[in-house]
C-alpha cells in the first residue's frame, strides 16, 4: 500500500476509499486531468517509465 500511496500523492492524486464488514474493501485512485500543455512537455520515455512503475 505504501508504493502505491507513494506514486498517488507524487501524481497529486487521491485515494478513496470505503469499506464494509463482511462485504470487503473498494479502493478508488484519482488522478488528475493532464491538460495538451502538461502532455507535451513528456517524451516517450516518460510514457515508458510510469506505465513500468504502475504495473
Amino acid at each position: 500500500m505504501i508504493v502505491v500511496y507513494s506514486i498517488v500523492m507524487a501524481m497529486h492524486g487521491k485515494i478513496k476509499v470505503e469499506s464494509e464488514i463482511g462485504k470487503g474493501s473498494t479502493f478508488a485512485l484519482l488522478f488528475p486531468e493532464a491538460t495538451i500543455a502538461q502532455s507535451d512537455e513528456l517524451d516517450s520515455s516518460d510514457i515508458v517509465n510510469i506505465k513500468a512503475l504502475l504495473i
